[in-house]
């Protein structure tokens, strides 16, 4: 029983949403697979101290419930401005 309450909060721990890196224009979440509005809800936070909106680039799934998000900060009008036949792929 004693073992039950010491494994038990270390596999609660490792199904948290947790910011793995953040920069200027880059924030990396890692997350359950199916708590991707999370993950998107923490870039956001990370993104806005710079005034900007956290627009998801790459979901890589690491294992069957964990996934690494990969999120560019843009401004929130960096696509409103551009030929819809742009080639910057953080706009579609």
């Amino acid at each position: 029983m004693k073992i039950l309450l010491l494994v038990a909060p270390l596999l609660i721990a490792g199904c948290a949403t947790e910011l793995i890196r953040s920069s200027n224009n880059l924030v990396v979440v890692s997350a359950r697979t199916d708590r991707s509005q999370e993950a998107k809800a923490m870039a956001d936070q990370e993104c806005a101290q710079g005034q900007r909106m956290a627009k998801l680039m790459r979901q890589t799934v690491d294992t069957n419930t964990l996934s690494t998000f990969h999120f560019r900060c843009i401004t929130p009008d960096a696509c409103r401005d551009l030929p819809k036949n742009s080639k910057r792929s953080y706009c579609i």
